[in-house]
């Protein structure tokens, strides 16, 4: 990439990027725990939480999301589940 198109690039720090869509959730599938990332708080705090792989806790997961209001995941894992 040259010098000019990486400067075109750059984003001014504590400039936000735009919202496309806010009711998504992010989840980092792991052996034993799950780490979700869901929709951005009104007060700006994370809106994290770490769950389980249980069936119980797997429910919680999807519980706790559908109270997000969540209407998407991505999933990601290092690993083949």
């Amino acid at each position: 990439m040259n010098r000019s198109r990486r400067a075109n690039n750059k984003r001014e720090e504590g400039v936000p990027l735009p919202v496309i869509q806010p009711k998504v959730a992010g989840i980092d599938v792991e052996s034993r725990e799950h780490w979700v990332c869901g929709p951005a708080r009104r007060d700006g705090e994370p809106n994290v939480r770490v769950f389980g792989t249980t069936t119980d806790q797997l429910n919680a997961l999807a519980d706790w999301l559908v109270e997000q209001g969540v209407e998407s995941a991505a999933m990601e894992s290092t690993s083949v589940y």
